[in-house]
């Protein structure tokens, strides 16, 4: 039977919601319903529906009603009644189906409840790659790091293969990297590199070396100087972006750079230049013959 197509109408609505609540039919299919409240400008109306057919003992929700209320609790931020709908799932035993057992840790971690939400992945009878990407890339998001670490790490302990989405979840580690260190959280920032699981590259580093730069942390940058060679030793301007750290480091210290300056000896005469010197009684006789 199909529900969609009246949804928008305020009084059929209504009295849809009725006349599923009253139904003797076991196999009505609702979940159409659902899915229609979910597309229309009122998506509470699907809770209500679910709610009115759960009390009058009509047709049973099947894995799709689920995934749908998932939805809807999503779509309007029900946190209260996500708890209520992840309840019936354990009761009925939909967390054997993958795919509500996927859609109900994704929207935990949506809804912020992030231990509720590894607890409901680490009880599970069933997991896939789906799985242990909504973990990684939900606690990557919501800037636990090392939570997503330590999925990561369980992951591979379990030699579950990962592919370009787990990727994506760790590969936001460069911008934690990058705001740690403009907090001025240096070492912070290094650590978490120590711990990235995935190979890290010179965008990472290149963030560690700008925020030992803007702190005036040498070693930190000296550390992710050596690490960008390491990657590309053809870069010439890692040396320029090294010479100006250790240039603005000594001015801030107050040390003043000693000139260059080149000797020559004539008629057994030395004769010492430096740079940019106007003071040598032959300097303007040297610059004639230099131009």
């Amino acid at each position: 039977m199909v529900f969609a197509g009246f949804i928008t109408d305020g009084f059929t609505s209504s009295r849809l919601i009725a006349f599923c609540a009253e139904s003797e039919s076991r196999n009505l299919d609702y979940s159409s319903g659902i899915l229609g409240y979910l597309e229309s400008e009122n998506p509470k109306e699907a809770i209500l529906l679910y709610k009115s057919i759960l009390r009058s003992g009509g047709s049973r929700p099947d894995n799709h009603t689920y995934l749908l209320l998932f939805k809807v609790c999503a779509s309007l931020l029900l946190n209260c009644m996500d708890h209520q709908i992840r309840w019936h799932v354990l009761l009925l035993g939909f967390d054997k189906d993958i795919f509500v057992y996927n859609a109900m840790i994704y929207v935990l971690f949506f809804m912020g409840e992030l231990e509720l939400s590894y607890e409901a992945f680490d009880e599970g009878c069933v997991r896939n790659l789906v799985s242990w990407n909504s973990l990684i890339n939900g606690y990557a998001r919501s800037g636990k790091v090392r939570g997503a670490i330590r999925i990561y790490e369980e992951m591979i302990k379990e030699q579950a293969k990962w592919d370009e989405v787990t990727m994506i979840g760790l590969k936001q580690y460069s911008c934690m990297v990058d705001l740690q260190g403009m907090a001025g959280l240096v070492e912070e920032a290094e650590r978490l590199i120590k711990r990235m699981p995935i190979e890290v590259d010179a965008v990472v580093w290149g963030a560690l070396f700008v925020a030992g730069q803007i702190h005036g942390n040498l070693l930190m940058g000296e550390k992710a100087t050596l690490k960008l060679l390491e990657l590309d030793p053809s870069v010439s301007g890692i040396y320029v972006l090294l010479a100006n750290m250790y240039r603005e480091a000594n001015m801030k210290r107050g040390v003043e750079k000693i000139p260059g300056s080149s000797s020559i000896e004539v008629n057994r005469i030395v004769y010492e230049f430096i740079v940019a010197d106007k003071l040598h009684s032959q300097s303007i006789q040297s610059y004639e013959c230099l131009t």
